[in-house]
């Protein structure tokens, strides 16, 4: 039996149980690889920010509302599954960026469970949010930031505002200054 063969079995017999499995490979295809329950997966990924959403079928309309456990005043809706999915994105990154404007924290995800669709931020918007929470959790102000990487606070405050297009640079030295590092890393689809 081949390594894929038994991937597959593994996580049919996984699904048949309530489990659900993540294969994250080591090296190139065809080479060695690590089969995770998806938990353990998702729990050393959620720093992605990525949220759990809720698709339900609206009865009386038709199409499906959107929600999001950890951040209720998000609401949205789709007539299609994928439309659907789009309006969520949208959605995320909207409530994200509210709650950045506001000053309140953003929640940690929680858990992706049975049903529920993962829904990502954009990689600017992320990197933004990640800044914004690396921020709050060193307890300095946007001017002692400034100082830090050596630039106005006015640029401090575009590198945080969700609408501004940031330069990815900038906000990685931000970043350092505040003791963290940015890896990025893409999977497939």
């Amino acid at each position: 039996m081949k390594g894929s063969e038994l991937v597959k079995k593994l996580k049919k017999l996984a699904r048949m149980k309530g489990i659900r499995f993540e294969l994250v490979k080591e090296r190139e295809k065809g080479s060695h690889g690590t089969l995770y329950p998806f938990n353990y997966f998702w729990n050393c990924m959620k720093n992605k920010l990525s949220y759990p959403a809720i698709l339900t079928d609206d009865l009386e309309k038709g199409g499906f509302v959107v929600t999001f456990p950890d951040l209720p005043e998000a609401i949205t809706q789709g007539d299609t599954l994928e439309q659907a999915q789009q309006e969520a994105s949208d959605c995320l990154e909207e409530a994200i960026a509210g709650r950045m404007r506001l000053n309140k924290p953003l929640p940690q995800p929680s858990t992706l469970k049975k049903g529920q669709y993962l829904i990502d931020l954009s990689a600017q918007i992320a990197v933004k949010a990640m800044l914004y929470q690396a921020l709050q959790t060193a307890n300095i102000t946007k001017v002692e930031l400034a100082r830090k990487i050596h630039c106005d606070e006015k640029e401090v405050r575009r590198l945080l505002d969700p609408r501004h297009t940031s330069k990815l640079p900038r906000l990685e030295l931000a970043l350092q200054a505040l003791g963290y590092k940015l890896v990025i890393s893409s999977q497939p689809l």
